[in-house]
């Protein structure tokens, strides 16, 4: 076992591949981080339990290949916004309380051999400071102590590298500077830009910045009773019809939270942000320059808005931000002129100023999508994302098996890996005060069952893979050892069915066999026009939903793969699997078993909902099993997604056998343990809600505070204060000043049942669907 020491007053810690301890004097046992499981050789816990790093390769090239460019422009050339600093980025920040004697900034590195006897230099930088401090490019030859100040760790360590590691990943070394109070004394409350830069004699410096990446609190700043800015579903897209309905949005809502002087808002610790950052597209980008360069593009202008910010953000992934190609467009949508019109895939790959995938050569490409034509949506393999398939069993070296290139998917794009390199990991946690913030990645579908056609994808509901539901059960457990209120962040709801309705309906995974011009000319003819999106067509059994511009929620959760989840012991004569795990029953098992996870946050449905269920209440009850009525309604919604419609109705069978979920383990059995479960609609103009006769896209702030006095003798602060804002069109307002309405504010009944849509609960009269 290795060991390596950190050393700071008072405190003592050593750290090992496997695990690690803290003592201070007069600690209570429940606040260190010994209570901690083992950290694994991949993970960085922070000095309180939560993993700021659940995987310290997400931003390695060997786990982000693909053929379209990840950096940005930028002066003197393009760059990846996250490379080697991993660790706090402007999704993932740092958050330091001075009231706190054990908070510290902890920083993560990746680094070459060459650099570790480099001089390492660490800067944070005010907001005003960027473009000549953060954003410089060369060495920063000065720190003025105030807008600019330079920072020297306490402490800071190579981690050894293990033998058994794979061959590429070990051409960095993780490195951990950790700054103690020491450290921060001159460093006064606020929020700032991280920047690091390496140097060599003779050598340009090696440097990289995060924005917003650290948030100092000053003494006075309290952790028992603060508020959250929550926004959801932005959905940003850069297509003609829209840039005003998404990104505009998104830049009134950070013009608005900068310059309010609301205490709730203006005094916010933090924004937490539920999924759906990007739309990945939009019904009308179909040309194959504009799909390959889409979310590189989104990602420029959301990183150009969100640095604007005043407030760290935590940022988690929706089904919009993880969508993927194999390289496949659309057959026949233009009648044949798509060389004489528009610049063709091939032409636009060979353009791209880099290729992420190693060794890439058009021929390479062309053989990759010549060898795949039959199946557009890419070979059924084992991967989520990068290069290893990864198990949850050993918790060593022996759960990465890397896959060779051969067997591999050549891709065009993939959300995820544009996620990874401009805003941080897809998952991770962290604490403030008392408090417990676990962020999931609910759309972790493997690669296959994501890919399609930019917006085109047609699984779009929730999963999660065997490891990060491992991690996630280890983190909760420590959180619960130490006796934290717990919030989960969840875009999808696992619960399935659709809008609280039909439980647990879970959709079947479905082959993308690609969009010919059938499908387009359905899109063409009802989707494509000024108002952008229409009801559903009547035979979708009278029900008036809205698309959301094809995908609007309607997929909550998906089936388990049963190609590649199928229980050992279950396989039966003939290769059928007999039994399958299932991620949305692990993780409602999960949930119903952690009795200090009382709330969960979520977005997807472009609406404002919150239930609140008691002790003893079922979180799928068996009484919503559903009756051939109801699954005829969902089986009709398979179809809302004319991509979908076609290999539907010609290959899919029922999606739910009768009585499938009575297994759900989802009885909140815990004495005195409620659950608060929270939607929030959505920032952009893809609403299905109504607010007295206009759409009602906004956002929330929660207030975090304890309320001892319920009948539940529960003293820790939660979520336990709710207000709405709600968009506020220029002609409404005189002189278009005020962008939001505060329209109202509901103090959560925890000690009560609330249902959507029930009596008792505030917003059933509030808002009605679209």
């Amino acid at each position: 076992m290795r060991l390596r020491s950190l050393v700071f007053p008072g405190i003592v810690i050593l750290l090992s591949a496997w695990g690690w301890a803290c003592t201070r004097p007069g600690a209570s046992y429940r606040d260190l981080a010994s209570a901690a499981p083992a950290e694994l050789p991949w993970e960085v816990r922070g000095a309180h339990g939560e993993m700021l790093l659940p995987d310290v390769f997400y931003a390695e090239a060997s786990q982000n290949e693909q053929v379209m460019p990840l950096s940005f422009d930028v002066a003197g050339g393009r760059r990846y916004q996250i490379d080697r600093l991993i660790y706090p980025t402007i999704g993932n920040p740092n958050l330091v309380s001075k009231a706190s004697a054990q908070d510290v900034l902890e920083v993560v590195l990746r680094l070459e051999e060459t650099y570790l006897s480099s001089e390492l230099s660490y800067y944070l930088v005010s907001r005003e400071k960027r473009e000549v401090a953060t954003e410089a490019a060369t060495a920063l030859k000065e720190a003025d102590g105030h807008e600019v100040i330079k920072i020297t760790p306490t402490t800071k360590q190579v981690d050894a590298q293990d033998p058994d590691m794979p061959e590429a990943f070990k051409r960095r070394h993780t490195v951990r500077a950790v700054f103690g109070k020491e450290a921060l004394q001159a460093v006064g409350p606020g929020l700032y830009d991280l920047r690091f830069e390496a140097a060599q004699e003779g050598q340009p410096a090696l440097y990289e910045y995060q924005y917003n990446a650290v948030r100092i609190f000053d003494e006075n700043y309290s952790t028992e009773h603060y508020s959250i800015i929550n926004i959801t579903d932005t959905q940003v897209s850069l297509h003609s019809h829209f840039t005003d309905r998404t990104l505009e949005p998104l830049e009134r809502f950070v013009r608005y939270v900068n310059g309010s002087q609301e205490p709730a808002i203006r005094d916010a610790a933090f924004i937490t942000f539920s999924g759906d950052l990007h739309n990945g597209g939009s019904p009308g980008t179909i040309k194959p320059r504009d799909v390959a360069q889409t979310y590189n593009r989104e990602a420029a202008v959301i990183l150009k808005t969100l640095k604007l910010l005043k407030f760290p953000v935590f940022l988690i992934p929706g089904n919009h931000d993880g969508y993927a190609s194999m390289g496949h467009p659309p057959r026949g949508i233009f009648g044949g002129l798509e060389r004489a019109l528009f610049e063709t895939l091939d032409q636009t790959v060979t353009k791209a100023a880099s290729h992420e995938w190693p060794g890439f050569t058009l021929e390479k490409f062309q053989r990759f999508v010549a060898a795949t034509e039959k199946l557009p949506g890419g070979r059924h393999v084992d991967l989520f994302a990068g290069r290893y398939a990864r198990k949850a069993a050993s918790n060593g070296w022996s759960d990465w098996t890397e896959i060779p290139e051969a067997e591999r998917n050549l891709v065009l794009y993939d959300g995820f890996y544009q996620w990874r390199r401009t805003y941080g990991p897809l998952y991770y946690s962290w604490n403030f005060g008392r408090n417990h913030f676990a962020a999931i990645n609910t759309y972790e579908l493997r690669q296959h069952w994501r890919s399609g056609w930019g917006m085109y994808t047609i699984n779009y509901g929730g999963s999660m893979s065997r490891p990060q539901l491992a991690w996630l059960k280890r983190d909760l457990a420590v959180a619960q050892a130490q006796e934290r209120d717990i919030t989960l962040m969840s875009h999808h709801d696992p619960r399935g069915g659709h809008r609280g309705k039909g439980y647990p309906y879970y959709f079947n995974l479905v082959n993308y066999h690609g969009l010919e011009s059938s499908a387009w000319s359905f899109l063409a003819q009802d989707h494509l026009d000024p108002i952008i999106c229409k009801k559903i067509p009547s035979w979708i059994t009278g029900k008036k939903f809205a698309l959301g511009c094809a995908h609007d929620g309607l997929q909550e959760w998906m089936r388990a793969d049963s190609e590649f989840e199928c229980e050992g012991a279950a396989v039966q004569p003939g290769g059928n699997c007999g039994a399958v795990w299932d991620s949305g029953h692990a993780l409602i098992d999960l949930i119903a078993a952690t009795a200090n996870l009382r709330t969960v946050l979520s977005g997807h449905t472009h609406a404002n909902s919150t239930e609140v269920l008691q002790p003893g209440a079922e979180l799928v009850p068996k009484a919503s099993q559903l009756d051939e009525s109801t699954r005829k309604v969902f089986a009709s919604l398979e179809t809302a997604d004319p991509g979908r419609e076609e290999v539907v109705s010609a290959k899919s069978g029922a999606d739910l056998a009768n009585g499938e979920g009575e297994d759900f383990k989802s009885i909140l059995a815990q004495p005195n343990r409620e659950l608060a479960i929270i939607r929030s609609t959505t920032s952009s103009a893809i609403v299905n809600q109504l607010y007295q006769k206009r759409n009602n896209m906004g956002f929330s702030v929660f207030t975090v505070v304890p309320r001892p006095d319920d009948r539940r003798g529960y003293s820790a602060a939660q979520i336990n204060e709710v207000d709405l804002y709600v968009y506020v069109p220029p002609m409404k307002t005189p002189g278009g000043s005020n962008l939001f309405d505060h329209i109202g504010r509901y103090q959560l009944a925890r000690d009560q049942a609330w249902h959507v849509g029930g009596k008792e609960n505030p917003l059933t009269n509030l808002f009605r669907e679209k």
